[in-house]
């Protein structure tokens, strides 16, 4: 079975066919920034016919164990045919200390951890006090959002969505900052290191980076793809955009913000997937080619080809590096139980981890010192499921704990103090204390 970017793609070729038989081009809708309304915290929700109920808003009912929000059906998670086999607990060094009454399909710490944001499977964009695990505020998507990213000031908070909008978000009052409409499914979502822009990419090819304090568009990048996936560069200097047709092919640029200087680092036969990302130093871009095709690295600034890596069998449908820039992960998925997490070295580029999977892997991150890595696991279509989150040594490979869900968890986070992990599935998000081994 597939993952989520498997999913997502599948139901964009199957959209693309229906208007490839009606004889009839898509028409994308203008790219325009709507004025926003002063909005008021956590304001009551129109929902509309296609998208499942919100559960209710009223930070008077939220606390540190809510009762559970009712399973949604807008995320394509597809229908389970086994059940687990037991129920795992939770191992050391993990403790459970708050269980949120919401579902997630992604998650965000703030920079100063005082905050974590959850976007659930009802669309909604929720911000929870890590100190009291009360919810702040929510916002609202008319449909599944993509990702969630709070500035690294701590002052914003991005958000990308099916429904075909970007929204920037106060941090302090919950207030609709600003929205960006485009003509489909926004998928590409980065902040400058400076939390001064924000750039976000929609798959009618438009790529908008737009001022993070009023959200007014400053540059727009036209391509003649759909945005899978886009990086800004640590030093704000480069940004990187992965484009792909329906059916191929894969086209992978490099943008100078200032100059708008485009250059084209690779164009390959197939669907490109969501994998594009620049090392925290900005050293180093990494892209994976394809669904075969190998994992490529570029020098920065004269952009050499540096690398090329061979990943086992498979579609490499994440890339990340860790936060210290010592490694280079990716997911590797070939079926439903046959997904890897293979581990290079950074710059010598040869494999020192390679963790074998029990599940499909929806979501990965890193602690950030780079030692530990956590996996968001599950499917359970071909085989008995692993509804849980895993925490692992890096490049030991060693499985150090468990954290169960009763569905897919769909969504990993690790806090910048590197104490507290978020593990998100439909169901329920569950906040785990950590106790880093020596």
């Amino acid at each position: 079975m597939l993952s989520k970017p498997f999913c997502a793609l599948l139901a964009l070729l199957l959209a693309t066919s229906l208007v490839a038989c009606s004889g009839k081009a898509a028409t994308p809708t203008p790219l325009a920034i709507a004025p926003m309304p002063s909005s008021t915290p956590m304001p009551p929700t129109p929902t509309p016919a296609s998208v499942p109920s919100p559960t209710s808003t009223s930070a008077a009912t939220a606390t540190s164990t809510p009762t559970l929000a009712p399973t949604s059906t807008s995320t394509p998670i597809p229908t389970n045919t086994l059940t687990p086999t037991s129920t795992p607990r939770s191992t050391a060094p993990l403790r459970q200390v708050a269980e949120l009454g919401t579902g997630a399909d992604a998650l965000a710490f703030s920079p100063d951890d005082g905050l974590l944001a959850v976007a659930n499977p009802q669309g909604e964009v929720q911000v929870w006090d890590t100190a009291t695990w009360t919810r702040r505020w929510t916002g609202n998507h008319n449909d599944w959002i993509r990702k969630i990213a709070f500035s690294p000031d701590g002052e914003r908070l991005g958000s990308v969505s099916s429904d075909q909008t970007a929204r920037l978000w106060d941090i302090e009052t919950g207030d609709q900052i600003a929205q960006l409409d485009y003509g489909y499914w926004v998928y590409g979502l980065d902040f400058s290191a400076d939390g001064q822009r924000w750039a976000t990419g929609s798959f009618d090819g438009k790529v908008v980076i737009a001022d993070a304090r009023t959200g007014q568009a400053i540059t727009e990048f036209e391509h003649e793809l759909m945005v899978i996936d886009l990086d800004l560069s640590p030093n704000d200097t480069w940004l990187a955009v992965m484009t792909s047709g329906s059916y191929g092919p894969g086209r992978l640029l490099v943008w100078d913000v200032f100059t708008q200087e485009r250059r084209v680092l690779a164009e390959f036969n197939g669907v490109a997937y969501s994998a594009v990302a620049f090392s925290p130093d900005a050293s180093w871009l990494a892209a994976a080619l394809g669904a075969s095709g190998p994992i490529t690295i570029w020098q920065t600034g004269t952009w050499p080809e540096a690398a090329q890596l061979v990943p086992p069998e498979g579609t490499v449908n994440r890339l990340v590096f860790s936060p210290n820039g010592q490694w280079l992960v990716g997911v590797v998925s070939r079926s439903e139980m046959d997904n890897r997490v293979v581990v290079w070295e950074v710059p010598t580029w040869r494999v020192v981890g390679d963790m074998k999977q029990a599940d499909v892997v929806w979501d990965i991150a890193f602690s950030p010192d780079g030692r530990w890595l956590v996996t968001g696991l599950g499917q359970g279509v071909e085989h008995p499921p692993a509804y849980e989150g895993q925490l692992w040594e890096t490049t030991s490979g060693r499985l150090v704990a468990r954290m169960p869900h009763a569905r897919q968890v769909l969504a990993v986070a690790f806090s910048h103090d590197a104490k507290l992990i978020a593990t998100g599935s439909n169901e329920a998000v569950k906040i785990w204390e950590f106790q880093s081994l020596e």
